[in-house]
């Protein structure tokens, strides 16, 4: 299979509350990801759904390649599936971004899972002018497809088909996209966690103290391309 160059930057954008005026940073809200004309933006309905206070505009958060400033990009549009934890928005100041593509069917045997997302927050740093910029840094996770199955999910009115990743769903990682290694296809796009309860060691044990190990899950892609198929 041919590797297709995935660069999350131009791609996958940090959804983010801004002022309506002066487009200033606020809150990190989730992610997203630019499809079809590159206008186009899907993200989780929980994320692009937020209703923003009078002086302030949902947009997407972007840092230029090359150190330029950071800016945001207002988000206009949007449209919630209501059937599952999905949403689009169109953004229509995007150019030059990364298209992602639905994939169409699942990979074939065990794949290897990557996504990106902007949970750690924003960061300051020094241009080389000297002067000082605010970008949010993507992290890079990483793991096999662990299960597919059906549930029925809270605020999902319909049976929903779940795929478990071996990484948890940081807050701000929602509307994530779920990428097959090696290609630009979105297998499935993030939206929680489910808790499996782990033995603790001998010596806790008599505490009585629960651990539990995160679980992220993602919404199936066939659901995604039912969803836009309605629009």
């Amino acid at each position: 299979m041919e590797m297709e160059r995935l660069y999350p930057g131009l791609a996958i954008l940090p959804i983010v509350r801004v002022d309506r005026k002066t487009l200033e940073f606020k809150q990190l809200l989730g992610t997203g990801f630019f499809y079809g004309d590159g206008k186009r933006l899907l993200s989780v309905a929980h994320v692009l759904k937020v209703q923003p206070e009078q002086d302030e505009i949902l947009a997407v958060f972007h840092a230029p390649l090359g150190g330029a400033s950071a800016g945001a990009l207002p988000i206009e549009n949007v449209q919630a599936s209501s059937d599952y934890d999905l949403a689009v928005a169109e953004v229509p100041q995007a150019t030059g971004f990364q298209i992602l593509n639905i994939a169409t069917q699942d990979p074939e045997g065990i794949p290897i899972l990557l996504t990106y997302d902007y949970s750690t927050g924003l960061r300051g740093g020094w241009r080389p002018d000297g002067s000082q910029g605010r970008r949010l840094i993507p992290y890079v996770w990483r793991g096999t497809w662990l299960a597919t199955y059906m549930a029925h999910e809270p605020g999902m009115p319909r049976p929903t088909k779940i795929i478990d990743v071996p990484f948890p769903v940081m807050q701000g990682a929602s509307g994530a996209p779920v990428v097959e290694e090696g290609t630009r296809n979105v297998v499935g796009v993030l939206f929680g966690n489910v808790a499996r309860q782990l033995v603790p060691p001998p010596q806790l044990a008599e505490i009585g103290q629960p651990w539990y190990l995160p679980v992220g899950q993602a919404i199936h892609c066939s659901h995604v391309r039912d969803f836009l198929l309605k629009l």
